[in-house]
């Protein structure tokens, strides 16, 4: 994971590698990068901006 802070905002980064299986095995195996970015609030951190398909969405092809 990283975090780029800068004054009240902060860009999260996280790495995540996902498997999928069945009753026959691996079918599937990924790694994606997702951003999400956060404001302090007060005391608080809340994240305003959630991309959980992370950076995969810059390589989609558009028609």
């Amino acid at each position: 994971m990283e975090v780029v802070e800068g004054g009240d905002t902060a860009l999260v980064i996280i790495e995540t590698s996902l498997s999928v299986t069945d009753a026959s095995g691996p079918r599937e195996s990924f790694t994606r990068r997702a951003t999400y970015v956060f404001r302090q609030v007060g005391e608080r951190w809340l994240c305003v901006v959630e991309n959980s398909n992370g950076t995969g969405l810059l390589d989609a092809v558009v028609n």
